[in-house]
């Protein structure tokens, strides 16, 4: 038999009784609203449904249709939790999870006024909880946060490159599941000076912040000069003299504002030449 208010509890005021005396008390009793919630409740238990350890404090989350946070519940010392607010005949679905284990499974259900339903968990512990994060922001040295930085963690042991990635628009960047080791972190970004890579010693469950500031490259216009010097025979000339001039008003060569020599393969370069007009001199001379 189903028991359900018909008519809400009402109290009277405070009584006073002399001895002997007589009070009548009289009551009406409002009609009780028909009850239209639903209630979900169950229980989270460590590991396996129903014979696991019970987890207290564990999260139930349930979620509407479209995906949004409806109501939520935290689990008791015997791992119960009771969420009471829900709509009659709504399709649910509900996840529970707890610091230290992966989120459960989403479970779908339809909730009822007429009857309780249950949804019970038993949550897996977290294989990762006890890797590491590397985290933080990468800024210029005006203070404006620097997008599609180049971030790299190299593991120190072996030199290996553990992980590579990008910041964001505000400059952040992660890297998470690191295990226990020694790391280098490097931040590059074309059009900046990066300073020394990051010695990291990471341990257990370490969340490491570390932001890092790259110098605005003063060259950053400046371009590139290279080539290769062969002879008649066209062959590379190793050890060629190559100057670089630079052009006057009627295109005269005028000065010379650096020079290299070639290398085995005949090749020169010059680097950080500023936007301008050029001219390229080479020779050989032998004693």
């Amino acid at each position: 038999m189903d028991l359900e208010d018909s008519l809400l509890l009402k109290q009277s005021g405070v009584i006073s009784l002399s001895n002997q005396g007589e009070v009548n008390v009289n009551l009406t009793l409002e009609d009780a609203p028909a009850f239209s919630n639903a209630i979900l409740l169950g229980t989270v238990y460590d590991t396996t449904l129903l014979t696991g350890a019970p987890i207290s404090d564990a999260t139930v989350v349930v979620y509407d249709a479209s995906g949004a946070v409806v109501s939520f519940g935290i689990t008791n010392s015997l791992g119960q939790y009771e969420i009471s607010d829900l709509v009659d005949a709504a399709a649910y679905t509900v996840n529970a999870t707890k610091d230290g284990y992966t989120i459960s499974a989403s479970s779908a259900f339809t909730a009822s006024a007429t009857t309780v339903t249950t949804v019970n968990f038993a949550l897996l512990p977290n294989t990762n909880e006890t890797l590491n994060t590397v985290y933080g922001i990468v800024v210029d040295n005006l203070d404006a946060p620097i997008e599609d930085a180049t971030v790299v963690l190299i593991n120190s042991t072996n030199s290996e490159i553990f992980s590579i990635t990008t910041t964001i628009d505000d400059g952040e960047y992660a890297i998470y599941n690191v295990p226990a080791g020694s790391y280098l972190l490097k931040v590059i970004k074309q059009g900046y000076i990066s300073p020394s890579s990051t010695a990291l010693t990471l341990t257990t469950s370490e969340n490491e912040s570390q932001n890092v500031i790259l110098t605005i490259d003063s060259n950053i216009d400046n371009g590139v000069i290279t080539g290769i010097i062969t002879d008649s025979a066209s062959a590379a000339v190793e050890n060629a003299f190559v100057a670089l001039y630079t052009v006057d008003a009627e295109d005269v060569p005028e000065t010379i504002i650096d020079y290299t020599f070639t290398n085995s393969a005949g090749r020169y370069i010059f680097g950080s030449v500023l936007p301008g007009s050029y001219v390229i001199k080479a020779k050989l001379s032998t004693t």
